[in-house]
């Protein structure tokens, strides 16, 4: 069979040459088309590094000063804290929530702000990361539901007092360095910037980013501007269902007011991550991506599968020939179709060393923001395994359109008698 084969392809190896240059650059758009693609939703299958489930997050808002409710004994900034904690602690109490925590300035997982920094380790090593802030104490760790590392349980962090400069940060922030007790010290000025005393896992920040290296500084409710820098996020117990806990707000409108503050909106997590990702065009951009990409491809593929139909079809005389001399119609699909595949397999090998010479200048697609952001310990931030990774899957898109274009003719012209082969040459 192979030698049938590459006699064939041979004999043919004009017409063939065409067919071969055109699959080259089929192959190289398709490698264009398909890498953000699978890069993308490669980064969207992460874990987020929290526990999204049974979570959710409340907005506070003041009273306006010209309304009749608005008590101006109040509207200081130690009023406003203390009125905070007390609709904490009600949140606390309800009996449906497990655990309750403050979160400052919009910053951490799939929030609106952010905010970030470089470990700088000497003048050529830096390590980018991203600061989100907590209360010691105050069942922070539990609520979100961070990933444990090092032996440590987000219980025991919560129960944890951060002294001056003491930090919690994702584990392994810097390549081979212990975590655990790092003190990262500017080595331009020599002065010691923080420890890390506790670690969780890396945290997906965004659903358009990959892990990445994140610390969470201990600060003091009294430090942020209320309610404006201000929410509250908790959890609710094991088993209790979303939509009937929302159903729960009249309680929350009525118990959540406290002074001049009271409840805004109560939003579940996953209501949050969706108005992230749409707030940053995430998933408009993953969509826009999926429809181009598959509107060019479904067209290449066509136009391929196409060619390789009108070629299949034009060899009736030949397979009557075949038929002639005692060739089963199974026989004849096989070779029809290893042809397609030794033409597939010779283009995608040809169009992908093309390719290789532009992403070793240019590099390959990556969400990260530069190399050092994280480590690679993902196959699409390896060039090898990810350049391996998407030429498979480039060959396959291939092989599939072209054994396609062969198959379903030839099954056709397999089934005809020799007869009426040669006469309709």
């Amino acid at each position: 069979m192979l030698h049938l084969i590459g006699k064939n392809l041979w004999a043919r190896r004009y017409r063939n040459g065409w067919l071969l240059a055109e699959l080259i650059i089929v192959s190289m758009v398709i490698w264009v088309l398909t890498d953000p693609i699978v890069v993308t939703t490669h980064d969207r299958g992460l874990p987020t590094g929290i526990t999204e489930e049974g979570m959710y997050r409340l907005n506070l808002a003041a009273v306006s000063s010209k309304s009749a409710r608005f008590e101006a004994g109040e509207d200081t900034p130690e009023a406003r804290a203390a009125n905070v904690r007390r609709i904490l602690s009600r949140i606390r109490d309800y009996e449906d929530v497990r655990y309750a925590t403050l979160q400052f300035r919009d910053v951490g997982p799939f929030c609106s702000s952010s905010w970030s920094r470089s470990l700088n380790t000497d003048s050529l090593h830096y390590y980018p990361y991203m600061v989100m802030f907590f209360e010691p104490q105050s069942q922070f760790f539990s609520t979100f539901g961070f990933e444990e590392v090092e032996g440590q349980t987000n219980e025991e962090l919560d129960r944890m007092p951060f002294e001056n400069k003491e930090v919690v940060m994702t584990v392994d922030p810097v390549p081979g360095v212990v975590s655990l007790g790092y003190r990262y010290v500017d080595f331009k000025t020599d002065t010691l910037n923080w420890i890390i005393k506790a670690t969780i896992g890396k945290l997906r920040m965004r659903n358009g980013m990959q892990p990445q290296n994140v610390l969470a500084e201990p600060q003091q409710l009294e430090k942020f501007e209320i309610p404006e820098e201000v929410c509250i996020v908790f959890r609710t117990k094991p088993a209790i269902n979303e939509t009937q806990f929302m159903q729960h707000r009249p309680w929350a409108e009525k118990e959540l007011r406290v002074g001049n503050l009271y409840m805004r909106s109560v939003k579940s997590y996953h209501e949050v991550i969706a108005d992230n990702d749409e707030e940053n065009t995430v998933n408009y951009t993953y969509r826009v991506n999926l429809l181009m990409g598959g509107f060019f491809l479904i067209s290449l593929c066509l136009g391929v599968s196409g060619t390789f139909w009108m070629q299949t079809r034009s060899r009736r005389e030949e397979v009557g020939i075949m038929k002639s001399f005692g060739a089963r119609s199974v026989y004849i699909i096989r070779m029809l179709l290893g042809e397609g595949i030794v033409l597939s397999t010779l283009a995608t090998l040809t169009g992908c060393l093309i390719y290789l010479q532009y992403a070793l200048k240019e590099g390959l697609y990556t969400n990260m923001w530069n190399e050092q952001e994280i480590l690679p310990i993902y196959w699409v931030n390896r060039f090898p395994l990810h350049f391996l990774g998407v030429s498979l899957i480039v060959w396959i898109i291939l092989l599939i359109v072209v054994s396609i274009g062969i198959y379903i003719p030839a099954r056709s012209i397999s089934r005809i008698t020799p007869v009426d082969a040669l006469r309709d040459e």
